[in-house]
């Protein structure tokens, strides 16, 4: 019984590229927020470089050509998604400053809902693009993962003073990109072709 190989989602990405590039991209991110060049008003044009960079290196990985108008869409996508996270978390922190929590856990939370939604929003995007056959089962997986990195990292920049956010994107960044790469591997992560 000679079954045709159905291609994983690992077919659809070089993460080595990928990896590499997201490596560039964090040097980016870096630089950018040593040189504070936006400024007190930092937030929403980093959230949309943030979302855009990771966006590149993913179409930057592609195995097959896609035509620079359906990648540049993809990109402007995540952009405009990451800015839309932005403002879920700062839509929650003020519902949730009714609350009897204190500031740090009401910015955790705020913080896990961001992670939480804009992970699941990118993952189906990345869907509508380039991975029809990715269930959201795996994207969920990848939510959870995203949120528990950003956890992490919330709580290494909270007790060290170290971070900033470019720190909380890229670990973001790696949980997700981590996770795509291991569903990717796993059979049965994707609807069969």
């Amino acid at each position: 019984m000679n079954r045709e190989r159905r291609p994983y989602l690992t077919d659809r990405i070089n993460y080595r590229r990928h990896f590499v590039l997201l490596a560039c991209a964090v040097v980016v991110i870096a630089i950018m927020a040593r040189l504070d060049l936006f400024g007190t008003a930092a937030l929403l044009p980093n959230a949309a470089i943030f979302g855009a960079l990771h966006a590149a290196a993913l179409t930057g990985a592609l195995n097959a050509k896609a035509p620079l108008a359906r990648k540049s869409g993809f990109i402007l996508a995540a952009s405009a998604l990451d800015v839309a996270a932005l403002y879920a978390g700062i839509f929650g922190l003020a519902l949730l400053s009714a609350a009897a929590l204190p500031l740090r856990a009401r910015a955790y939370i705020a913080f896990g809902v961001c992670a939480m939604l804009g992970a699941i929003l990118y993952g189906f995007l990345i869907r509508f693009f380039w991975m029809p056959e990715m269930t959201p089962r795996p994207i969920v997986r990848i939510a959870i993962g995203c949120l528990l990195m950003t956890m992490i990292a919330l709580l290494i920049e909270n007790s060290s003073g170290l971070g900033s956010l470019w720190v909380l994107a890229a670990a973001w960044w790696c949980a997700f990109s981590a996770g795509l790469w291991i569903t990717g591997r796993t059979p049965g992560s994707h609807t069969p072709g």
